[in-house]
């Protein structure tokens, strides 16, 4: 596994398939991996994507496929998990978390 930081020109176009992994941020997968997308060449490829939300909800997905496939890369598969949220309501009602007020 790679951080978004460690992949350079090239890299990629040696795998067959290839995951992006996030969190989901504010509604949307991180935004290094869309910067990472305006430097790779993805025409072909097979990319599936993998991501954890508060809600586990799969609606944050498409934004991330739909910018894959327009690069050119094969969404093969998908995988969305609930994770552990630290935001807002989310945070206490959801995931069990704590509100400290200060």
């Amino acid at each position: 596994m790679l951080e978004v930081s460690d992949v350079q020109p090239g890299l990629l176009e040696q795998y067959e398939i290839i995951g992006f992994w996030s969190g989901i941020y504010f509604g949307k997968h991180h935004e290094k991996l869309f910067e990472l997308l305006d430097t790779v060449n993805l025409s072909g490829k097979n990319v599936f994507l993998f991501s954890t939300s508060g809600t586990g909800s799969v609606k944050y997905k498409k934004k991330l496929a739909d910018a894959l496939v327009s690069k050119g890369a094969v969404v093969k598969s998908s995988f969305v998990c609930k994770g552990y949220d630290t935001y807002g309501v989310l945070m206490v009602l959801l995931m069990g978390g704590q509100i400290a007020w200060i």
